[in-house]
């Protein structure tokens, strides 16, 4: 397995300067925390937690959130991103909460429709910007969605395999 984080946290750390002031990691559930964990880590902040439940398919109810996101930039990252109602949930409870911003990032961007809404056009409505990797092939066209390439990332570790070096530094 491959960790993207690393990349992520670089592209986050040379692009989002004045966000990283006050930023806070969140996690958009409970099954998010160990990556929210690891990427707050890199950039150097604290993690939130976004304590929800599931309804139905597509459907969830923010409870709580865990920590304290009043006056911070908030980024909720996940593993993956498929509808974005998880995500979106999540932006609206924090905004609540007194988030001053909200983004939003995952490694794998599947973006799916619903009833033939595309997923970008939701989260867009509820978030400043979505940061993505190019793991899933996507065509984009907001320039609100910023795509982290792991060429450097997955050339490296094909390196690696061919010269018999070891795949483990790279996490």
């Amino acid at each position: 397995n491959l960790e993207a984080l690393p990349y992520l946290a670089s592209y986050i750390q040379e692009n989002y300067r004045t966000m990283l002031k006050d930023l806070i990691v969140v996690a958009p559930d409970t099954g998010a925390t160990r990556i929210a964990r690891g990427l707050a880590k890199r950039l150097q902040t604290d993690i939130a937690i976004i304590d929800k439940r599931r309804l139905e398919a597509n459907q969830t109810e923010v409870l709580q959130v865990v920590g304290n996101v009043r006056g911070k930039n908030c980024l909720m990252f996940d593993d993956m991103i498929d509808t974005g109602s998880t995500i979106c949930q999540g932006a609206k409870a924090l905004k609540e909460n007194g988030a001053v911003a909200v983004y939003a990032g995952c490694t794998h961007a599947i973006f799916s429709a619903i009833n033939g809404k595309p997923a970008e056009n939701r989260l867009l409505a509820e978030v400043e910007e979505v940061i993505v990797t190019d793991s899933i092939p996507c065509e984009l066209e907001s320039d609100r969605i910023r795509v982290v390439s792991l060429a450097g990332l997955y050339s490296e570790a094909i390196y690696r395999t061919q010269v018999g070096k070891s795949l483990s530094e790279l996490f």
